[in-house]
């Protein structure tokens, strides 16, 4: 979660599921200015998918040395919407 204070005024925004991963997404990326396209890419692809990658990308983050999870992200994001040929 972020830790400044005027990030916890906004939690009492955050009102579905998805708002609150795309949230802590966004946070964790230190992209809060991005929290639309999270919340749009949240919704379109499942809250527990999208935690799931999040979550996996963070794991590999601490085993690999130079590791981007936000690459990771979205490139499974990329590769779960992506349109069948």
């Amino acid at each position: 979660m972020c830790q400044n204070l005027k990030h916890k005024h906004k939690m009492e925004k955050l009102h579905t599921r998805n708002h609150f991963v795309a949230d802590e997404i966004a946070c964790d990326f230190d992209e809060m200015e991005k929290f639309g396209q999270y919340l749009g890419t949240v919704a379109r692809i499942g809250c527990e998918r999208a935690y799931r990658i999040w979550r996996e990308g963070k794991d590999l983050a601490y085993r690999i040395p130079d590791f981007s999870p936000q690459k990771f992200f979205w490139k499974q994001v990329a590769d779960l919407t992506k349109a069948p040929e």
